[in-house]
This record gives C-alpha cells, sequence and structure tokens, in this order.
C-alpha cells in the first residue's frame, strides 16, 4: 500500500502564489462593476436633485423687482383715462339712443297729426261738395253740371267696374333700383286714360284735371298728398279694354319692360265693383265764370 506523498512547503507556496492573480483579478473587475453603478446612480440622483437649469434656478431665487413709483403712478393713471374714455363712449351712445327715439316719436306724431288733419278736411270737403250740390237744384237760374262733366272732373264719387293696377316696391330695396318712381305711375294712369277710364284714383285720391303726379325728395305726391308703397291704381271703365291696354300689345309690352328693368312688382286685376271718392276741388285764381247774356 502506498501512502501519500507529502508535498513540500516549497511546492504549496508556489501553487498558492499561482492562484492569487486570478483572484486578485476576479475582485478588481468586481470592484470596478460596484464603481460603475455607483457612478451611474448617483449621476442620475444628480439629474434628479438639479433637473432646473443653474440660469433658471438663479433666475427664480433672485428677488423680484420693485416697481417705481412713478410707473406704479402711470399705469394708474392709464388705467383711469381708460376707464374714463369707455364711460364717456357708453354714455354718449345711449344719449344718441334716446335723441333718435325722441325723434322718431316726435315724427310719428307729427305724421298721424297730418293724416288726422287730412282726413277732417275730406270730411269737409264732401259736406261742402253737397251742399254746394243742393244749392245747384234749388236755384233755378244755375244749370246744374251734366253727370259726364262731374265725373271727368271729379267732381262726385262714382262706382263701376274695372281694374285694380298693383305697383310694389321690391321687398328690402334701399336704394333707388327696385322702386316705383312717379313717372312709372304717370306712364299706367296715361295709358288707362287713353284706353277710356272715366275715372281713376291712386291710394284713394281721387285724380282730377289739375292733378299732379311727382316726387318731392323719396316721396311720391299725389295731389301734394304723399302715398307710399304698394301703390293701388283703381280705374272705372270696360274692363276687357283697360286689361288689354296694360297687357297686351306694344303698350302692354312696354309696361312690362319697364316693371321688369325697374325691379318692382307689376299685377293687373279686372274688378266687378269700384267705388271711387270725389276729388279735392280747388279755388279759382285767374279764370272766371262769363255770364250767358240773353
Amino acid at each position: 500500500m502506498s501512502e501519500p506523498l507529502d508535498h513540500p512547503e516549497g511546492y504549496r507556496g508556489q501553487s498558492d502564489r499561482a492562484r492569487k492573480p486570478e483572484e486578485k483579478q476576479t475582485e478588481t473587475d468586481s470592484a470596478k462593476g460596484f464603481s460603475s453603478q455607483a457612478s451611474s446612480m448617483m449621476l442620475l440622483q444628480t439629474i434628479l436633485d438639479s433637473a432646473l437649469d443653474p440660469g433658471y434656478r438663479a433666475a427664480a431665487e433672485r428677488p423680484p423687482k420693485k416697481l417705481r413709483w412713478w410707473r406704479t403712478l402711470l399705469i394708474a393713471i392709464l388705467v383711469l383715462l381708460l376707464g374714463l374714455g369707455t364711460g364717456i363712449s357708453i354714455r354718449a351712445l345711449r344719449m344718441q339712443s334716446e335723441v333718435s327715439s325722441q325723434t322718431r316719436g316726435f315724427l310719428l306724431e307729427q305724421v298721424l297729426a297730418k293724416q288726422l288733419e287730412a282726413d277732417t278736411l275730406k270730411e269737409d270737403i264732401a259736406r261742402l261738395e253737397l251742399n254746394a250740390y243742393s244749392l245747384q237744384n234749388a236755384t233755378p237760374n244755375v244749370a246744374p253740371l251734366p253727370s259726364f262733366v262731374r265725373v271727368a272732373v271729379g267732381r262726385g264719387s262714382v262706382q263701376g267696374e274695372g281694374v285694380s293696377v298693383k305697383m310694389e316696391d321690391q321687398p328690402g330695396s334701399r336704394d333707388a333700383d327696385g322702386n316705383v318712381k312717379d313717372a312709372h305711375i304717370r306712364a299706367v294712369v296715361n295709358l288707362l286714360w287713353q284706353a277710356g277710364a272715366e275715372a281713376i284714383a291712386i291710394n284713394d285720391v281721387r285724380l282730377g284735371p289739375d292733378t299732379t303726379i311727382r316726387t318731392a325728395g323719396s316721396a311720391i305726391l299725389v295731389d301734394l298728398e304723399p302715398v307710399s308703397s304698394p301703390y293701388q291704381i283703381l280705374a272705372v271703365g270696360n274692363p276687357e279694354a283697360l286689361m288689354s291696354t296694360l297687357t297686351v300689345g306694344d303698350s302692354g309690352a312696354a309696361v312690362a319692360a319697364f316693371a321688369e328693368r325697374a325691379g318692382f312688382r307689376f299685377a293687373v286685376t279686372e274688378e266687378d265693383s269700384i267705388f271711387l271718392p270725389a276729388a279735392a276741388q280747388g279755388r279759382l285764381k285767374y279764370a272766371r265764370i262769363l255770364e250767358e247774356k240773353g
């Protein structure tokens, strides 16, 4: 039986020395790994602790500057002036609105008063005409006017068949386009007279031998009385002849052409019964009635 060999001390020491470099290398690598991890953790901690740029941090820590007293005063004055100007503007707008409302109300009252006065005058005219007619019948030496003359000069009210003409401004038109002019109304009235109309009225204003149709500013006057859209022209006469004149032939084409060119609405209808009031009678200024010598 063989016995285990005893290694001499020198050989054992050499073996230990041969293993020590490897162990030292391993320990060095481990130390380096721990050192790298520690450095990374320290870098992350530094980034988290100092996320704000140093310049911004210094600006944030710097105490705010105090406004000088004159700047504060200037800002206060500007704010005061701005508020004062706004208040003055609002007050001026309110005053202008109040003045416009008062003016509108005053004008409306004037218009209503004038309309009431005109209605009263019409009633007076009708009453005076009735008195004059009674006096003519009561006076044997004064011959009454023939009926056709009274109708022609508008001295009496009439009733009969005829046509109704409606001329209306285009809705929403504010300028001259789309609005009825006095020339348009005169043209239609002249055509009705030529077609044999015996009596004509515009918006209940009877036309006589001296009636005028003209424009004054933006209003149309019929016998000096203002009329507004829609304009209704009533004519007593042969309905077929009156209708044909305004809708057929050259005259009808002319009416349709100027209505389309001007842009207003135009319509004609036949009427079975039309009532027209008497026309306002003026006084003779230059003419005088000659007495017949027997």
